[in-house]
């Protein structure tokens, strides 16, 4: 886990995912690259499910699902 928010002692999910909204309120407003320390702010693992959907659990209990086609 990076020494962010996440590392502190126990927050309320309400916390952490007002803590997700914010990081992705207040980041760039447009990206044009992969931006590692934002990915490691926000999720927490991803699960592959089969060859062709994976998981995504952010911190704070969020997760969707994504397929690749």
């Amino acid at each position: 886990m990076p020494s962010t928010f996440w590392s502190k002692p126990v927050f309320k999910k309400s916390d952490q995912i007002k803590e997700i909204a914010s990081i992705i309120e207040n980041g760039m407003d447009l990206m044009t690259e992969f931006d590692e320390v934002l990915f490691e702010s926000l999720v927490e693992k991803i699960i592959v499910k089969d060859q062709i959907t994976l998981e995504f659990h952010l911190y704070g209990g969020l997760k969707f699902i994504e397929r690749l086609v």
